[in-house]
């Protein structure tokens, strides 16, 4: 059997064109798709026939989480006094709880004794630059302990540079 370039039922491999075109992509689209759609007949056809034999009846509340909100303060401290129960709602600004200021007044009261030192302290040695006659602690608002400490320092300073 002799075969020519010109024959055009053949394909490059010498297979036959028409068997080729039986199996191309738009046959195996349509064949696929038609699966597809017997397949979601089929579902949707048990899915109307089929019957429901009871449901689960019970009672319960239904609670979005994302209203659920978590609160502290940045620093902590001791609660004195709650001022919402669980479940109450609440708006921007609605004190929510009451934290006790013991610690935070003590902490106060230290700040302010060292800020009073250190203010007297800055005097004490501006005078002693300065080599004045006494330390200027009359516009200053300190404690008189502050102010007889300081003064003894400076009185020292001067005795032992003296």
């Amino acid at each position: 059997m002799i075969t020519t370039t010109n024959d055009k039922s053949r394909d490059r491999n010498g297979g036959d064109k028409n068997k080729a075109r039986q199996f191309g992509i738009t046959s195996r689209i349509l064949a696929s798709s038609a699966l597809a759609g017997a397949l979601v007949f089929a579902i949707g056809g048990w899915a109307a026939q089929a019957k429901l034999s009871g449901a689960v009846i019970t009672h319960g509340q239904v609670v979005v989480s994302e209203q659920v909100k978590t609160i502290q303060h940045r620093d902590g401290g001791i609660i004195a006094a709650i001022r919402v129960d669980n479940g109450t709602a609440v708006r921007k600004g609605d004190v929510l709880l009451v934290l006790d200021d013991t610690q935070t007044r003590v902490e106060l009261s230290i700040v302010k004794a060292q800020l009073q030192q250190f203010t007297a302290a800055h005097a004490r040695l501006v005078a002693e630059r300065d080599e004045a006659d006494a330390v200027g602690f009359d516009t200053l608002d300190l404690s008189p302990a502050v102010i007889s400490g300081e003064t003894r320092l400076f009185e020292a300073n001067r005795r032992m540079v003296a």
